[in-house]
Order: C-alpha cells, then sequence, then structure tokens
C-alpha cells in the first residue's frame, strides 16, 4: 500500500481499507501539487466500503488534477466499491478499469476533446 511513482508522469495510490483512506488520498493530493504534470491511477482493490470524507477527497482529487488538464483513473474496484459511487452520484466524475495496465493504456490514448 501507498504512492508511488509509477512512471515519469504517472502516481499509483494503493488504498487500504477504511478509515485510512483519506490521508493516502490527502498524500496524493500533496504530491499532485508539487507535480502538476501528472496523471493518478488509484487501486481499489483492498477497498470494501467507502465513508463520506473520502469519496470527497476523490472529488477533490478529480478537480485539482482537471484543473492542470490530469485525469484520475481507478482500477480493481468492485462491484460494491462502483456501486457506492453510483449511490453518491460521483461516478459520472470518474474513470474506472479493470486493472493497472489498461489505466496506463487509457492515459496513452490521444484525447478526443
Amino acid at each position: 500500500m501507498g504512492i508511488i511513482n509509477y512512471s515519469d508522469n504517472i502516481i499509483l495510490v494503493e488504498l487500504p481499507t477504511e478509515p485510512k483512506i483519506r490521508p493516502e488520498l490527502d498524500k496524493a493530493m500533496q504530491m499532485v501539487r508539487h507535480e502538476t504534470e501528472c496523471d493518478v491511477i488509484v487501486d481499489l482493490s483492498r477497498v470494501d466500503i467507502l465513508l463520506s470524507l473520502s469519496i470527497s477527497g476523490f472529488v477533490q482529487l478529480h478537480k485539482l488534477l482537471t484543473a492542470h488538464d490530469r485525469k484520475l483513473i481507478f482500477f480493481n474496484a468492485s462491484e460494491l466499491t462502483r456501486n457506492i459511487f453510483k449511490l453518491t452520484c460521483v461516478d459520472c466524475f470518474f474513470e474506472f478499469v479493470e486493472d493497472a495496465e489498461a489505466a496506463v493504456a487509457l492515459l496513452q490514448t490521444p484525447s478526443t476533446a
């Protein structure tokens, strides 16, 4: 678990279970503030429930990244975790893929915007 530089411009966040998610998100936000030319991929494999504090942290991280035209991508999310995002009406802000390789591939795909 933790936060590592996956590559020169990708930060990988491996989240623990609650209630330890928000402190990890805060660390990731600090890194993004210092390295604005990076995308973030988040491993949700250990996440089984999300507290509102963590959900707000994801939204804040998303806003920080999009302000710099960067992306936040989740992978290894269980169906339950995805449903929490849907029930809280924030799923439209995020992209979900199956694994880290798919997240990196998505980041390397040219944007059509």
